[in-house]
């Protein structure tokens, strides 16, 4: 599973959770996104998700950015440089 595919799937549980369709959820960010947009992110087949959007998202469902990405777990690879401390 990748990171596109948890976050969609919390993305959608979060909504669900609020009671709210994404007809519903869209309304609550007026001119931001379409309905079939945010369908996309929820199937995991838009990749390019910005921190704007995901604030968005999260105020569209009375959330922080912090608050939406809880329980958002993701192994990283063991194989990538760890990051530099500087």
């Amino acid at each position: 599973m990748t990171l596109v595919v948890v976050l969609a799937d919390r993305l959608r549980a979060v909504r669900e959770r609020r009671g709210l369709t994404q007809v519903e959820a869209v309304a609550r960010m007026p001119g931001s996104i379409k309905r079939g947009y945010l369908n996309d992110i929820e199937k995991g087949r838009r990749t390019n998700l910005t921190i704007e959007m995901l604030a968005r998202i999260g105020r569209a469902y009375g959330m922080t950015v912090g608050e939406l990405l809880d329980g958002v777990d993701y192994p990283l690879d063991d194989d990538a440089p760890a990051p530099e401390s500087g």
